[in-house]
């Protein structure tokens, strides 16, 4: 059988849609066509009249395996780039050990001048690697507890016992003894004492308000504090409009913080609805890289309005120091890192400043991390 690996068209759309279903099976509800839309075909930072989906396609014109590009603007140093992330490769089950994986990330590189990946299965970091692509600062996530769920708790203890005889009979005692339920009590308690204790912003007249989208005036700001981040994707009102205004079913909830009038930070926040699992997501979060007394405020505030919502958790991602210190100020702890692997082709010495370390600003939202199962 004879398959060719190249570019998509608009023409190969619902044969895509096709595959995903395939590809993705439950996942592909991820995957819907008003999202494909908004990332693929009305994205304004793509810099190609093609759609950034390479493919790899029989001669029946089935589509068996395919890896995607989403692109963002990217500050480096003085100069602003384009960045393709590479995402969504796959290749269906019965096309697998053709080096179909490869060939399509392969092409999907090589039409990109700054490509980088940061969430992704094991299986392609490891072709992203032998593209050339080389790791840069870490990703930290973090995570903080906002109450203990009887009814989690039993699950979690469930899923770790019920594997054979033995553990099912230990659970099904537990449950009669309502252990979920105690340890749920203890947690919570720990969590209330927590609170008592926790960090709290100073009076410093910062307020913040909620905002329906980015106007104009957040585009000075950004241009006033861009340069305290050597690597940052363009957050001026063009692009948190596309990302945060635009992109479809995300209940994306945008805050400014104000002080005399001038705007000295914002905060992206989104409360994940079933069928994601009960948690807050500080999307995307920024101040002047100083400004520790805005970046307390935000987090203050964000912390408080999901105490609000009947959540289970919250969290945020970072690879800055400073931001990292004041998240384990309110409570937050580390919960993993994420390594992102980028392969350049841009000329010295912004090719020095990429894979220089603690240059990256990055956060939940950048890649396509946050995304919403619909359905």
């Amino acid at each position: 059988m004879s398959i060719t690996v190249r570019q998509a068209t608009i023409d190969d759309k619902l044969e895509i849609f096709s595959f995903l279903d395939l590809a993705y099976g439950e996942n592909a509800r991820y995957k819907y066509p008003e999202r494909w839309e908004w990332q693929f075909v009305h994205n304004p930072f793509k810099p190609l009249t093609e759609l950034p989906v390479w493919i790899a396609i029989t001669e029946e014109g089935k589509i068996v395996g395919q890896s995607c590009a989403m692109y963002e603007p990217i500050k480096v140093g003085n100069k602003t780039l384009t960045i393709a992330w590479a995402l969504d490769a796959i290749v269906l089950p019965d096309f697998r050990g053709l080096n179909l994986g490869f060939e399509t990330l392969r092409t999907n590189c090589d039409t990109n001048g700054l490509w980088a990946g940061l969430s992704m299965a094991e299986s392609s970091r490891h072709i992203l690697t032998k593209l050339g692509c080389l790791p840069i600062d870490r990703v930290a996530v973090f995570e903080r507890r906002l109450r203990v769920d009887s009814e989690s708790v039993s699950h979690s203890i469930g899923h770790r016992l019920n594997k054979n005889i033995f553990g099912q009979k230990l659970f099904i005692c537990l449950e009669r003894i309502k252990l979920a339920k105690g340890v749920a009590t203890c947690g919570n308690l720990l969590i209330k004492i927590r609170d008592k204790f926790q960090a709290k912003p100073h009076d410093n007249g910062i307020r913040i308000i909620q905002i329906d989208h980015f106007e104009n005036s957040l585009d000075t700001w950004w241009d006033s504090i861009k340069a305290d981040y050597p690597i940052i994707i363009q957050r001026d009102s063009k692009f948190l409009n596309w990302k945060f205004v635009d992109q479809p079913f995300m209940n994306y909830q945008r805050f400014l913080a104000v002080k005399d009038g001038q705007i000295c930070g914002y905060v992206i926040l989104r409360c994940a609805t079933p069928p994601e699992s009960n948690r807050g997501i500080i999307a995307d979060i920024l101040t002047q890289r100083q400004d520790k007394s805005a970046l307390e405020s935000l987090v203050a505030f964000s912390v408080d309005f999901f105490k609000h919502k009947n959540l289970d958790l919250i969290e945020v991602a970072s690879t800055i120091d400073d931001y990292m210190n004041i998240f384990k100020r309110f409570g937050f702890k580390k919960l993993k890192e994420m390594r992102p692997l980028v392969q350049t082709k841009v000329s010295l010495p912004v090719a020095e400043m990429i894979f220089a370390p603690d240059n990256w600003f990055l956060g939940r939202s950048d890649h396509d991390w946050d995304q919403f199962p619909l359905g």
